[in-house]
């Protein structure tokens, strides 16, 4: 720019103007010219910021988008780490609850077992059902030997390498073993049968031999204890097969244990030294317990006057009379009874007739 009067003249004169705004500004007269220059270019400012905020919002997000995706796969990889753990977490405990529970079943019936996990199952109905465990020689295992779960009989060792065994399940179709009837003297011999619906069979020797649903069976044991161990649990007789002149009698039997849901299994190493029989089984819920059993406790046990009273009998047992139980007045009083609280009340029964009463025999 070229210094002629005219350029200083304007420096002046704008010099003068930022001067005199400098001292209304100080005095508070500034706010006037401030408000009248907001209401002039307000409107333009939010015009301006209307349209060009889109795209400042658009370019923010294309150069924040690389790392956005990478802190995405970032969540996504923590949340599938916490989700394995949470499941491993629930196999873990699953594992250990079973072995527990195998541990006291081999307790119950005296087994000495080695704990084995599945490593593969092979089963279905165009396939042999076999189990291959981590558990060899090196271990103890050999061929024959029995294999058991927590809740019973899963099958048995067909061969072992030095780490590994391959196990016969019950659900196979040459799978055989001898069983007994819990609580009875009544055997016969359980078979695979490979159908979907997992189901054993089982032929009793007797063909009159009373059998219901609901009862359960257990191994009757090899010669040898080879290779079935006696006591084991197999399952719980679910349907009876009728058919007309056979020479057994046949049940369809719920294997104790599911086989699509094993983590620990117990390879027995060493024989019980006598039978458990009944004792690895778990408590009946439908059987009376020992109080019920036990009779009423020194209660009065009605007796009935229908029955004969046989005077060969001996002197009927006396039930004590609690003292501090107090008498109830609607019960009128028998004249014939001694007053003295330490008398005894007495009751008749037909020899050899046990008393009866409510919860079982006294």
């Amino acid at each position: 720019m070229r210094d002629t009067r005219g350029t200083r003249i304007v420096l002046g004169v704008l010099l003068i103007a930022a001067v005199a705004l400098v001292v209304l500004d100080q005095r508070g007269g500034g706010t006037v010219l401030r408000s009248a220059a907001a209401a002039a270019y307000g409107p333009l400012e939010r015009a301006g910021a209307a349209v060009l905020r889109p795209v400042h919002d658009v370019t923010t997000m294309l150069a924040g988008a690389p790392a956005a995706a990478d802190r995405i796969a970032a969540l996504e990889r923590e949340n599938a780490e916490l989700r394995a753990q949470v499941e491993t977490g629930l196999i873990d405990q699953e594992r250990a609850a079973q072995l527990d529970r195998m541990l006291g079943l081999a307790g119950l019936g005296g087994y000495e077992v080695v704990a084995a996990e599945p490593l593969s199952l092979r089963a279905g109905p165009a396939y042999a059902d076999v189990l291959t465990v981590d558990a060899g020689s090196d271990d103890g295992v050999a061929p024959e030997m029995t294999v058991l779960a927590a809740e019973g009989l899963v099958g048995r060792v067909t061969s072992v390498t030095a780490d590994s065994a391959t196990v016969q399940l019950v659900s196979d179709a040459t799978f055989a073993s001898g069983a007994r009837l819990a609580g009875s003297r009544e055997i016969g011999a359980v078979h695979g049968r490979n159908d979907s619906d997992q189901l054993l069979r089982f032929e009793m020797l007797d063909p009159d031999a009373r059998i219901e649903v609901g009862e359960r069976a257990v191994t009757l044991g090899s010669v040898g204890n080879a290779p079935f161990v006696p006591g084991v649990p197999i399952g719980t007789v679910e349907e009876l097969v009728e058919t007309p002149g056979a020479l057994t009698r046949t049940a369809l039997i719920r294997p104790a244990v599911d086989l699509s849901r094993l983590e620990v299994v117990g390879i027995v190493v060493r024989p019980p030294e006598e039978d458990p029989r009944d004792s690895v089984l778990p408590r009946d819920p439908d059987a009376p317990d020992a109080a019920e059993v036990a009779g009423t406790g020194g209660a009065a046990v009605p007796v009935d006057p229908s029955l004969p009273v046989d005077p060969a009998a001996p002197a009927p047992s006396a039930v004590p009379v609690d003292p501090s139980v107090p008498a109830d007045p609607a019960v009128p009083a028998d004249p014939s009874a001694p007053a003295d609280p330490a008398d005894v009340v007495t009751q008749q029964q037909p020899a050899g007739q046990p008393v009866q009463g409510p919860g079982g025999v006294g």
